[in-house]
């Protein structure tokens, strides 16, 4: 035989059988094992996101972490945990393991001006964020293969019965990866992963996809999708209600992790609802499916009743007073369709604080694309419940889930990339389906015609190349923190907090005069961080220009805008103490604490405007007082052993250094009063 014959031999045995209607599986063998899949998505997330773990602290972690001193030891944690588990207690545990380990190899990144150790580095914190990120990805891998195990292998792709094998074969071998590995990389991500206060919405996915994934289990095999709705052995018994006890405690953790998981039950059960639709008549799929309602609905019921007893409202967000719920669902509308949609195909611009306008009325042009973006969707929805359900299932995902961040409850912010991290799961589910259905549907097309096969794999690896390189270029801008808030007032010009986060990073890196302009731009655009940036521009003005009275009266303005704010008391009163102003000094800690009686800080002000006088009599009293009142404090006990030593009272002196190493023996801690600072006034964090 020829070679030539041998070789149209060979090709005819390896094409597609089309007279049995049975196509070759479309990719290698080996590429389907799941663990291969897994390798490529882990090799994939972790390359793209290297630069993260060079990323520094942003924005919010300083509140959350580093000022967070319920983190530090376990007992911390545990008071934290009995005061409120409601308040993202979860959250605060994973940044306790992070600050445990970072404690143990010893690693802190030296203070800025000082090369000397201080606060951790974020080091094993973004490591620990990354693994979230992958065990997310590997939740949407499986809830894909889930999925189409339920759906895709019981309706067909198309009425003919060759290409709903061919379809059901595509979606088996490329489904559940291509849409992982879109989960994974997709740049509006990137804000949750990264920036480390974002975790919330990363370990409350986590808990979401995993719960729903157990339900479905459950499901299974309690035998509700089976036409005797009963389990077909002991073992499905108990199998079904260790998952539904996963389920439950996996709704349990996400209370203490973020709001978003009360919509948990209701995706699990719509998409139980729509197997059942798919598998058996209205009226059984119906009768199967109040139990999972009514269970829903328990769990919801109980998720309200426990937050009102806890927070005294269902809501329970101080934000809730910023905008009236009517304007803010029409913000919302034109922000999931305008700003969160593009985005989440990878086109525009991410911004951590982006610069966004409510809307007021239903004329506005934002509102009215969003609405026909948003009618689109649930068109979708109804018309591809047959033809495509999984592209159904993932709206439905995708529209319930943005519902607590993105409605009528008006938070803070407009909106934030972060609060995409748990919807992506659901979009991205969507339009992988969407694609492999069409491509699916046309079978033959593409069979045909090679030159579009190429070019559809052409553009599918370009689209995720794309989504890679941006997501790798938005990790790399976190890297550099003047760039970053330089990149961010070019997308967010008119906010101030923008400018007010930039000077900070001027401030603590020692760039005085750029810190003043931003913090004048700031303190010029009259919003709500403009009195912030005058407190830090004082405090500059007072360490580093020595110009004390004009600090002195920035200091004063801060406190007739904002008494109830006692570091700027503090501040104004270090002024005059660097001043040796003693007389104002005393006048001030006088006015405090006519204001403010039960202050501690009013009082140890005074105490302290003594001790530099040299008082020392009056200012132990005072220091006493002040411990019998509000008890051990680090500091007052440091101040009272050094007015011991001075007066030479060794007995006292060694009294009080015992009962100091007790509270460091035991770690009682407590808000911090300098954490991260040796002056006696205090630097403004950012704050969200």
């Amino acid at each position: 035989m020829s070679k030539k014959r041998k070789k149209t031999k060979a090709k005819v045995q390896s094409s597609p059988n089309i007279e049995s209607g049975v196509q070759a599986s479309p990719v290698p063998k080996f590429l389907e094992h799941t663990l291969v899949h897994l390798a490529f998505l882990f090799f994939l997330i972790s390359t793209v996101y290297l630069p993260a773990l060079r990323v520094p602290w942003y924005f919010d972690d300083y509140n959350a972490i580093l000022d967070n001193v319920s983190i530090r030891t376990w007992n911390g944690i545990l008071h934290l945990v009995a005061i409120g588990f409601i308040h993202r207690s979860v959250v605060s545990v994973s940044y306790a393991l992070d600050w445990a380990v970072s404690n143990h190899l010893d690693l802190f990144e030296a203070v800025a001006n000082t090369g000397t150790p201080g606060r951790p580095s974020p080091l094993v914190f973004h490591i620990s964020s990354l693994i979230y990120h992958f065990i997310a990805v590997c939740g949407v891998y499986l809830l894909a293969r889930k999925a189409n195990h339920l759906l895709v292998g019981n309706t067909a792709c198309s009425d003919n019965a060759a290409k709903s094998e061919s379809c059901s074969k595509l979606y088996v071998s490329i489904f559940p990866f291509v849409t992982a590995l879109l989960f994974g990389l997709q740049p509006i991500n990137t804000e949750a992963v990264t920036y480390l206060s974002g975790r919330a919405s990363v370990l409350a996915t986590i808990e979401y996809i995993y719960g729903v994934l157990a339900l479905l289990f459950a499901a299974e095999k309690f035998g509700v999708f089976k036409d005797a709705a009963k389990p077909d052995s002991r073992h499905d018994m108990v199998s079904g209600a260790l998952a539904l006890t996963g389920a439950l405690l996996l709704f349990i953790l996400g209370i203490g992790t973020k709001e978003i998981i009360i919509t948990m039950p209701a995706v699990a059960s719509i998409w139980i609802g729509l197997v059942l639709f798919q598998r058996h008549s209205l009226r059984i799929a119906l009768r199967r499916l109040m139990p999972v309602l009514a269970c829903g609905i328990a769990l919801l019921i109980s998720f309200v009743l426990y937050r009102i007893s806890v927070m005294g409202s269902i809501i329970g967000f101080e934000d809730a007073q910023v905008r009236p719920w009517s304007n803010n669902l029409l913000t919302q509308v034109g922000i999931i369709a305008l700003y969160y949609f593009p985005r989440q195909l990878g086109v525009g611009t991410l911004c951590l604080d982006p610069d966004l306008e409510t809307v007021y009325s239903m004329v506005n042009p934002a509102f009215l694309s969003g609405a026909v973006v948003l009618i689109a969707f649930l068109v979708i929805v109804c018309f591809a419940i047959r033809r495509a359900p999984l592209v159904s299932l993932g709206l439905v995902w995708y529209l319930i889930s943005i519902l607590p961040t993105s409605s009528i409850i008006p938070l803070n912010d407009l909106a934030a990339e972060r609060r995409t991290y748990l919807p992506n799961v659901g979009f991205c589910l969507a339009l992988c389906a969407f694609v492999i259905y069409l491509i699916s549907s046309n079978q033959s097309l593409f069979r045909n015609l090679k030159g579009l096969r190429v070019s559809a794999v052409v553009i599918a690896l370009l689209f995720l190349g794309f989504q890679s390189w941006k997501t790798y270029q938005h990790n790399l801008l976190y890297t550099n923190k003047e760039a970053f808030w330089l990149y961010a007032i070019s997308n967010a010009h008119v906010k101030d907090r923008v400018y007010y986060n930039l000077g900070h990073y001027y401030l603590q890196n020692g760039e005085h005069e750029k810190a003043v302009d931003a913090f004048k731009e700031t303190i010029a655009r009259k919003g709500a961080y403009a009195i912030k940036a005058a407190n830090n521009l004082a405090i500059l003005y007072m360490q580093d220009i020595k110009d004390y009275e004009h600090a002195a009266e920035m200091f004063r303005q801060c406190i007739q805008l904002q008494p109830e704010r006692e570091k700027y008391w503090s501040n104004l009163g270090a002024c005059y103490i660097l001043l040796r102003d003693f007389d104002r000094a005393n006048a001030l800690a006088k006015s405090w604490l006519e204001w403010n009686p039960d202050s501690y800080y009013a009082g140890q002000f005074r105490a302290q405007t003594l001790h530099s006088q040299q008082r020392l009599d009056e200012a132990e009293k005072m220091y006493l007082e002040l411990m019998k009142k509000h008890g051990r404090r680090e500091l007052l006990l440091k101040n009272l052993a050094n007015i011991a030593q001075v007066k030479g009272d060794e007995a006292s002196f060694k009294r009080y250094q015992q009962m100091l190493a007790s509270i460091q023996k035991r770690k009682i801690y407590r808000p911090p009063e300098n954490y991260g600072e040796s002056q006696i006034f205090r630097l403004e964090t950012n704050e969200n």
